[in-house]
Protein backbone atom coordinates (compact mmCIF):
# COMPACT_ATOMS: atom_id res chain seq x y z
CA UNK A 1 0.00 0.00 0.00
CA UNK A 2 2.65 2.38 0.74
CA UNK A 3 4.49 1.83 -2.77
CA UNK A 4 1.64 2.52 -4.37
CA UNK A 5 0.62 5.79 -2.55
CA UNK A 6 4.96 6.74 -2.95
CA UNK A 7 4.19 5.69 -7.02
CA UNK A 8 1.23 7.85 -7.23
CA UNK A 9 2.53 10.97 -5.55
CA UNK A 10 5.98 10.55 -7.95
CA UNK A 11 3.63 10.19 -10.23
CA UNK A 12 1.55 13.27 -9.44
CA UNK A 13 4.53 15.47 -9.11
CA UNK A 14 5.99 14.36 -12.37
CA UNK A 15 2.88 15.20 -14.71
CA UNK A 16 2.87 18.45 -12.43
CA UNK A 17 6.24 19.46 -13.93
CA UNK A 18 5.58 18.64 -17.44
CA UNK A 19 2.39 20.45 -16.97
CA UNK A 20 4.47 23.78 -15.68
CA UNK A 21 7.09 22.94 -18.09
CA UNK A 22 4.58 23.59 -20.63
CA UNK A 23 2.95 26.46 -19.45
CA UNK A 24 5.88 28.49 -19.12
CA UNK A 25 7.20 27.49 -22.92
CA UNK A 26 3.54 28.33 -23.87
CA UNK A 27 4.22 31.74 -22.13
CA UNK A 28 8.09 32.28 -23.29
CA UNK A 29 6.44 31.45 -27.18
CA UNK A 30 3.41 33.72 -26.59
CA UNK A 31 5.85 36.74 -26.29
CA UNK A 32 7.31 39.42 -28.41
CA UNK A 33 10.27 39.08 -29.78
CA UNK A 34 12.68 42.49 -28.57
CA UNK A 35 14.96 42.56 -31.42
CA UNK A 36 17.76 40.65 -33.45
CA UNK A 37 21.44 40.44 -32.26
CA UNK A 38 24.43 39.29 -34.33
CA UNK A 39 27.64 38.13 -34.06
CA UNK A 40 30.75 36.62 -35.74
CA UNK A 41 32.98 34.05 -34.25
CA UNK A 42 36.50 34.48 -34.27
CA UNK A 43 37.73 32.10 -37.35
CA UNK A 44 41.53 31.18 -37.82
CA UNK A 45 42.44 34.07 -39.59
CA UNK A 46 41.05 36.65 -36.83
CA UNK A 47 39.23 38.44 -39.72
CA UNK A 48 35.98 39.21 -40.28
CA UNK A 49 34.61 39.06 -43.65
CA UNK A 50 31.01 39.79 -42.94
CA UNK A 51 29.50 42.58 -41.59
CA UNK A 52 26.70 42.28 -38.82
CA UNK A 53 24.77 44.49 -41.17
CA UNK A 54 25.30 41.91 -43.70
CA UNK A 55 24.76 39.34 -41.37
CA UNK A 56 20.60 40.75 -40.22
CA UNK A 57 19.59 41.48 -44.66
CA UNK A 58 20.51 37.85 -44.46
CA UNK A 59 18.12 37.24 -41.83
CA UNK A 60 15.28 39.59 -42.54
CA UNK A 61 15.74 38.13 -46.30
CA UNK A 62 15.08 34.33 -44.98
CA UNK A 63 12.13 35.37 -42.21
CA UNK A 64 10.23 37.41 -45.01
CA UNK A 65 9.37 40.08 -42.58
CA UNK A 66 10.74 42.06 -39.63
CA UNK A 67 11.04 40.00 -36.61
CA UNK A 68 10.82 42.35 -34.19
CA UNK A 69 7.34 42.81 -32.03
CA UNK A 70 6.44 39.38 -33.66
CA UNK A 71 5.67 36.42 -31.01
CA UNK A 72 8.69 33.99 -30.48
CA UNK A 73 6.24 30.91 -31.54
CA UNK A 74 5.78 33.01 -34.94
CA UNK A 75 9.18 32.76 -35.93
CA UNK A 76 10.09 29.60 -37.59
CA UNK A 77 14.02 29.20 -36.76
CA UNK A 78 14.92 26.62 -39.06
CA UNK A 79 14.68 28.30 -42.33
CA UNK A 80 16.14 30.64 -41.12
CA UNK A 81 19.32 29.01 -40.48
CA UNK A 82 19.33 27.00 -43.91
CA UNK A 83 19.65 30.02 -45.77
CA UNK A 84 22.14 31.40 -43.64
CA UNK A 85 24.44 28.16 -44.14
CA UNK A 86 24.03 28.55 -47.86
CA UNK A 87 26.22 31.48 -47.66
CA UNK A 88 29.75 30.79 -49.47
CA UNK A 89 31.25 32.72 -46.82
CA UNK A 90 29.24 31.03 -44.08
CA UNK A 91 30.61 27.41 -42.49
CA UNK A 92 28.20 27.36 -39.41
CA UNK A 93 25.35 28.87 -37.73
CA UNK A 94 23.44 29.23 -34.13
CA UNK A 95 20.01 30.68 -33.33
CA UNK A 96 18.62 31.07 -29.50
CA UNK A 97 16.68 33.26 -27.64
CA UNK A 98 17.82 34.62 -24.05
CA UNK A 99 15.68 35.64 -21.28
CA UNK A 100 15.16 38.71 -22.19
CA UNK A 101 13.52 37.64 -26.01
CA UNK A 102 16.13 38.93 -27.49
CA UNK A 103 17.39 36.41 -30.62
CA UNK A 104 21.35 35.84 -31.15
CA UNK A 105 22.62 34.95 -34.71
CA UNK A 106 26.07 33.36 -34.60
CA UNK A 107 27.83 33.16 -37.41
CA UNK A 108 31.19 31.29 -38.19
CA UNK A 109 32.71 32.10 -41.06
CA UNK A 110 34.29 30.30 -43.87
CA UNK A 111 37.87 31.37 -44.30
CA UNK A 112 38.84 31.89 -47.83
CA UNK A 113 41.71 29.61 -49.56
CA UNK A 114 43.04 31.15 -52.37
CA UNK A 115 42.21 34.30 -54.42
CA UNK A 116 42.35 33.96 -58.01
CA UNK A 117 43.17 37.00 -60.48
CA UNK A 118 41.90 35.84 -64.64
CA UNK A 119 43.42 36.81 -67.19
CA UNK A 120 40.39 39.16 -68.28
CA UNK A 121 41.41 41.36 -65.37
CA UNK A 122 38.86 39.79 -62.39
CA UNK A 123 39.30 38.25 -59.45
CA UNK A 124 37.66 36.33 -56.61
CA UNK A 125 38.24 33.91 -53.93
CA UNK A 126 37.46 30.09 -53.42
CA UNK A 127 37.03 28.21 -50.35
CA UNK A 128 38.43 24.80 -49.23
CA UNK A 129 35.22 23.41 -50.88
CA UNK A 130 36.39 25.04 -53.94
CA UNK A 131 33.77 27.16 -54.32
CA UNK A 132 33.63 30.55 -55.74
CA UNK A 133 33.41 33.66 -53.35
CA UNK A 134 32.64 37.33 -54.97
CA UNK A 135 35.70 39.66 -53.83
CA UNK A 136 34.44 41.55 -50.68
CA UNK A 137 35.63 45.54 -51.19
CA UNK A 138 37.79 46.52 -48.36
CA UNK A 139 38.92 43.61 -46.87
CA UNK A 140 42.73 42.87 -46.60
CA UNK A 141 42.95 39.01 -46.41
CA UNK A 142 46.65 37.05 -46.59
CA UNK A 143 46.03 34.19 -48.92
CA UNK A 144 48.08 32.54 -51.47
CA UNK A 145 47.49 34.73 -54.99
CA UNK A 146 47.13 32.70 -58.63
CA UNK A 147 47.18 34.84 -61.23
CA UNK A 148 46.91 33.71 -65.38
CA UNK A 149 43.55 31.57 -64.66
CA UNK A 150 41.40 31.57 -67.77
CA UNK A 151 38.74 34.19 -68.20
CA UNK A 152 35.50 32.75 -69.23
CA UNK A 153 31.70 32.22 -68.13
CA UNK A 154 31.18 28.45 -68.77
CA UNK A 155 33.54 26.85 -67.03
CA UNK A 156 34.70 23.62 -68.62
CA UNK A 157 36.13 20.33 -67.15
CA UNK A 158 39.66 21.32 -67.44
CA UNK A 159 38.93 24.55 -65.52
CA UNK A 160 37.89 22.76 -63.00
CA UNK A 161 40.19 20.14 -62.74
CA UNK A 162 42.85 23.26 -62.84
CA UNK A 163 40.52 24.68 -59.75
CA UNK A 164 41.19 21.60 -58.03
CA UNK A 165 44.95 21.63 -58.70
CA UNK A 166 44.85 25.29 -57.33
CA UNK A 167 43.09 23.99 -54.26
CA UNK A 168 45.75 21.95 -53.80
CA UNK A 169 48.51 24.20 -54.33
CA UNK A 170 47.05 26.89 -51.90
CA UNK A 171 46.10 24.37 -49.26
CA UNK A 172 49.59 23.47 -49.27
CA UNK A 173 51.23 26.88 -49.14
CA UNK A 174 48.95 28.00 -46.27
CA UNK A 175 49.55 25.05 -43.82
CA UNK A 176 53.03 25.40 -43.96
CA UNK A 177 54.37 28.48 -42.53
CA UNK A 178 57.21 29.04 -44.03
CA UNK A 179 56.23 29.00 -48.01
CA UNK A 180 52.98 30.97 -47.19
CA UNK A 181 55.74 33.66 -46.14
CA UNK A 182 58.28 32.91 -49.24
CA UNK A 183 55.90 32.61 -52.11
CA UNK A 184 54.57 35.62 -53.24
CA UNK A 185 52.55 34.90 -56.20
CA UNK A 186 51.67 31.12 -58.32
CA UNK A 187 51.62 32.01 -62.06
CA UNK A 188 49.35 29.62 -64.16
CA UNK A 189 50.99 29.35 -67.50
CA UNK A 190 48.91 27.04 -70.63
CA UNK A 191 52.02 24.92 -72.49
CA UNK A 192 49.96 23.45 -74.70
CA UNK A 193 49.55 19.94 -72.57
CA UNK A 194 48.29 20.50 -68.42
CA UNK A 195 48.69 23.82 -67.40
CA UNK A 196 51.62 24.27 -65.07
CA UNK A 197 52.24 26.78 -62.27
CA UNK A 198 55.54 28.68 -61.59
CA UNK A 199 56.08 30.27 -57.81
CA UNK A 200 57.14 33.89 -57.44
CA UNK A 201 59.15 33.93 -54.17
CA UNK A 202 59.52 36.94 -51.87
CA UNK A 203 63.55 36.68 -51.46
CA UNK A 204 65.41 36.00 -54.82
CA UNK A 205 64.92 36.87 -58.62
CA UNK A 206 64.36 33.54 -59.75
CA UNK A 207 61.31 31.85 -61.20
CA UNK A 208 60.45 28.40 -59.82
CA UNK A 209 59.34 26.34 -62.60
CA UNK A 210 56.44 23.85 -60.14
CA UNK A 211 54.41 22.09 -63.11
CA UNK A 212 51.44 20.33 -62.23
CA UNK A 213 50.11 19.86 -58.93
CA UNK A 214 51.02 16.12 -58.71
CA UNK A 215 53.89 15.26 -55.93
CA UNK A 216 53.48 18.36 -54.60
CA UNK A 217 54.74 16.88 -51.23
CA UNK A 218 58.22 16.03 -53.03
CA UNK A 219 58.73 18.89 -54.81
CA UNK A 220 58.32 21.06 -52.26
CA UNK A 221 60.76 18.62 -50.10
CA UNK A 222 63.18 19.09 -52.84
CA UNK A 223 62.90 22.50 -52.70
CA UNK A 224 63.25 22.70 -49.20
CA UNK A 225 66.18 20.80 -49.54
CA UNK A 226 67.57 23.37 -52.75
CA UNK A 227 67.10 26.29 -50.15
CA UNK A 228 69.05 24.91 -47.37
CA UNK A 229 71.83 23.38 -49.51
CA UNK A 230 72.50 25.43 -51.98
CA UNK A 231 70.53 28.96 -51.84
CA UNK A 232 71.30 29.12 -48.05
CA UNK A 233 75.41 28.99 -48.99
CA UNK A 234 75.43 30.87 -52.05
CA UNK A 235 73.85 34.64 -52.86
CA UNK A 236 69.77 33.71 -53.35
CA UNK A 237 70.11 36.31 -56.76
CA UNK A 238 72.85 33.54 -58.22
CA UNK A 239 70.03 31.30 -60.16
CA UNK A 240 67.26 32.79 -62.43
CA UNK A 241 65.35 29.83 -62.32
CA UNK A 242 64.76 26.64 -60.69
CA UNK A 243 62.91 23.56 -61.98
CA UNK A 244 61.01 21.04 -60.09
CA UNK A 245 59.48 19.27 -63.30
CA UNK A 246 62.01 16.81 -63.67
CA UNK A 247 61.31 13.23 -61.48
CA UNK A 248 63.45 13.15 -58.05
CA UNK A 249 65.64 16.19 -59.31
CA UNK A 250 65.98 19.98 -58.80
CA UNK A 251 67.65 21.51 -61.79
CA UNK A 252 68.85 25.34 -61.78
CA UNK A 253 70.56 27.88 -63.88
CA UNK A 254 71.61 31.01 -63.97
CA UNK A 255 69.69 31.98 -67.32
CA UNK A 256 65.78 32.28 -67.55
CA UNK A 257 63.62 29.19 -69.38
CA UNK A 258 62.73 30.64 -72.56
CA UNK A 259 60.60 27.66 -73.95
CA UNK A 260 58.22 26.21 -71.33
CA UNK A 261 55.97 24.18 -73.55
CA UNK A 262 59.62 22.07 -74.96
CA UNK A 263 60.82 21.76 -71.39
CA UNK A 264 57.65 20.76 -70.27
CA UNK A 265 57.57 17.83 -72.63
CA UNK A 266 60.82 16.79 -71.98
CA UNK A 267 60.51 17.24 -67.89
CA UNK A 268 56.79 14.73 -68.49
CA UNK A 269 59.17 11.95 -70.23
CA UNK A 270 61.67 12.14 -67.19
CA UNK A 271 59.26 11.94 -64.86
CA UNK A 272 58.41 8.41 -65.86
CA UNK A 273 61.90 7.67 -66.01
CA UNK A 274 64.05 6.60 -63.25
CA UNK A 275 66.50 8.81 -61.68
CA UNK A 276 68.88 6.83 -60.08
CA UNK A 277 68.97 5.25 -63.83
CA UNK A 278 69.70 8.20 -65.57
CA UNK A 279 72.76 8.86 -63.03
CA UNK A 280 74.04 5.91 -64.50
CA UNK A 281 73.64 6.32 -68.21
CA UNK A 282 75.18 9.83 -67.16
CA UNK A 283 78.07 8.31 -65.62
CA UNK A 284 78.26 5.74 -68.45
CA UNK A 285 78.49 8.82 -71.05
CA UNK A 286 81.39 10.54 -68.23
CA UNK A 287 83.55 6.96 -68.93
CA UNK A 288 83.05 6.87 -72.79
CA UNK A 289 84.25 10.43 -72.88
CA UNK A 290 87.57 9.61 -71.12
CA UNK A 291 87.83 6.80 -72.89
CA UNK A 292 87.93 9.02 -75.91
CA UNK A 293 90.25 11.12 -74.48
CA UNK A 294 92.80 8.72 -73.91
CA UNK A 295 92.61 6.96 -77.06
CA UNK A 296 93.28 10.14 -78.99
CA UNK A 297 96.23 10.99 -76.89
CA UNK A 298 97.92 7.63 -77.85
CA UNK A 299 97.47 7.75 -81.75
CA UNK A 300 100.79 8.58 -83.33
CA UNK A 301 100.67 11.86 -85.64
CA UNK A 302 102.71 12.89 -88.82
CA UNK A 303 102.88 16.12 -88.36
CA UNK A 304 102.75 18.89 -85.59
CA UNK A 305 99.81 20.37 -87.46
CA UNK A 306 98.05 16.94 -87.22
CA UNK A 307 98.64 16.49 -83.88
CA UNK A 308 97.08 19.66 -82.59
CA UNK A 309 94.15 19.15 -84.72
CA UNK A 310 93.77 16.05 -83.62
CA UNK A 311 93.75 17.37 -80.56
CA UNK A 312 91.33 19.75 -80.97
CA UNK A 313 89.00 17.13 -82.22
CA UNK A 314 89.30 14.87 -79.34
CA UNK A 315 88.60 18.05 -76.94
CA UNK A 316 85.64 18.88 -79.57
CA UNK A 317 84.33 15.05 -79.14
CA UNK A 318 85.10 14.76 -74.99
CA UNK A 319 83.03 18.06 -75.00
CA UNK A 320 80.33 16.59 -77.22
CA UNK A 321 80.32 13.07 -74.80
CA UNK A 322 81.09 14.86 -71.24
CA UNK A 323 77.71 15.72 -69.65
CA UNK A 324 76.97 19.04 -68.61
CA UNK A 325 77.19 17.65 -65.03
CA UNK A 326 77.44 14.80 -62.97
CA UNK A 327 73.88 13.92 -61.57
CA UNK A 328 72.99 13.17 -58.16
CA UNK A 329 69.79 11.56 -58.06
CA UNK A 330 67.60 14.04 -56.21
CA UNK A 331 69.86 17.74 -57.27
CA UNK A 332 71.35 18.84 -60.14
CA UNK A 333 72.86 22.41 -60.36
CA UNK A 334 73.36 23.30 -64.12
CA UNK A 335 75.19 26.79 -64.55
CA UNK A 336 74.81 27.42 -68.35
Amino acid sequence: MHKIIKYLLWLTTGAGMVVLLLAAINKHNAEICAGVKTSVLPNENHISFLTTAQIEKLVYNAAEHPLMGKTIQEIQLAPIKATLEKNDWIEEVNLFFDNQNMLHVQVKEKPPLARIFTTGGSSFFINNTLNKIEVTEGIAIKVPVFTGFRHTQNWTKADSLLLKDVGSMASFIAKDSFWNAQIAEVNIVETGFAPEMNLVPMIGNQLIYFGTAADITSKFSRLNVFYKDVLSKNNFKKYAAIDLRYSGQVVASDKAITSTVADSASASKQNTANPVMAQKQSLVKTKEAKKVKTEAKSKPTTSGRKTENSKKDNKKTEKEKQPKAILKPKTRVNNN
